[in-house]
C-alpha cells in the first residue's frame, strides 16, 4: 500500500501521533530517534520551564522513578535537588544520550533501569515517593491509560505526568480514590526543530515515515522551513498538560468512588468532574 501523502500544514510530519503506534511504541524507533533527539535538545528550550516546576515540588531524599527518562532532562535536576533517582529507559540510543549527560555532570549518580514499564514487576515499582512520566506513557505498548493505571497501582506518594495534550486519550479514565489531583496546569512551550541541511530534513522524514519524501512533499516541507543562524528551522509550539497527584492522608475523605477524568479538549464537563491528565 502506498504511504499516505502529507499535505500542508506540513508540521504533521513531526507529530508523533502521525506515526503509527506500532512504530513509536517500539524500542527500535527510539534507538534510531536518539540523534534527532540530541539535535532537538541542543537547540530547543522545551524543558526549561518544566524543570523548576517539578523540582520545586520535590524534597531531598525522595526516591524518584523517571519513566522514559531519555537524556535525563528532568532526572538530572531532580538528582541535583538531592533525590535518589532511577531512570527507566529501555532504549539503548536514549540511554546513550543519558550517559553523555552524566559525563557532563561527573558528580551525578543515577540508577539506570533498562526494562520497559510494561515489563517491570509491580513490586519493583513500589516504595517511590514520586513517579514521573514526561511524554512517555502514550508510547508504551499498553497506551496511556493502562500505563497510568499501573503507576496508580504501584502506590507512590506522588505522581507527576507531563504530556503534550494531543497525546492524551480522548476516552475518560478513572483516578483511584486513594489519590487526589493536587494541581493541574496547561502550558505552551517551544518545540522547534533545527537542521543543518535539507538533507537532514529528508533523513528525518525517512526515520519517521520509513521512506524518503517525494518531490511534492519536499516542496511542501521546504515552504514550512525558515533559514537563519546557519540552520533550517521548523518553528512550532507544544501544548502541555501537567498533572500532580498525591496520595490522600489517612484522615482525608475519599468519597468512596474513583474520579473520572476527561481529555482537556473535550469541552463541557458536568459539575464535579475533573478534567485533565
Amino acid at each position: 500500500m502506498k504511504a499516505p501523502r502529507l499535505w500542508t500544514p506540513f508540521v504533521a510530519f513531526f507529530v508523533l501521533m502521525a506515526v503509527s503506534r506500532s512504530r513509536i511504541s517500539s524500542v527500535a524507533f527510539w534507538d534510531a530517534q536518539a540523534p534527532w533527539q540530541q539535535a532537538w535538545l541542543a537547540h530547543c528550550p522545551y524543558h526549561r520551564d518544566l524543570i523548576p516546576l517539578v523540582v520545586e515540588e520535590t524534597r531531598p531524599g525522595w526516591r524518584v522513578l523517571d519513566i522514559g527518562a531519555g537524556s535525563g532532562a528532568l532526572a538530572l535536576p531532580l538528582q541535583q535537588q538531592g533525590c535518589d533517582v532511577t531512570a527507566l529507559e529501555p532504549s539503548r540510543g536514549m540511554r546513550g544520550l543519558l550517559r553523555r549527560s552524566l559525563e557532563q555532570h561527573p558528580s551525578a549518580r543515577l540508577r539506570i533501569e533498562r526494562r520497559t514499564l510494561e515489563a517491570m514487576p509491580l513490586a519493583q515499582l513500589q516504595g517511590y515517593h514520586l513517579i514521573l512520566a514526561c511524554n512517555s506513557l502514550h508510547v508504551t505498548s499498553w497506551g496511556f491509560s493502562r500505563a497510568l493505571d499501573k503507576i496508580f497501582q504501584a502506590g507512590p506518594s506522588h505522581i507527576c505526568v507531563i504530556s503534550e495534550t494531543r497525546f492524551l486519550p480522548n476516552t475518560p479514565w478513572r483516578q483511584p480514590p486513594a489519590y487526589t489531583l493536587r494541581w493541574q496546569q496547561q502550558r505552551t512551550v517551544d518545540s522547534s526543530v533545527a537542521y543543518h541541511s535539507l538533507e537532514e530534513v529528508w533523513s528525518h522524514f525517512q526515520h519517521r515515515w520509513g521512506r524518503r519524501p517525494d518531490g511534492e512533499e519536499e516542496i511542501a516541507l521546504t515552504k514550512e522551513l525558515s533559514f537563519h543562524g546557519q540552520h533550517y528551522w521548523l518553528h512550532q509550539q507544544a501544548h502541555l498538560t501537567i498533572c500532580w497527584w498525591s496520595k490522600r492522608s489517612g484522615g482525608e475523605a475519599s468519597h468512596g468512588m474513583p474520579q473520572v477524568f476527561r481529555h482537556p479538549a473535550s469541552g463541557h464537563r458536568p459539575a464535579g468532574e475533573l478534567t485533565g491528565c
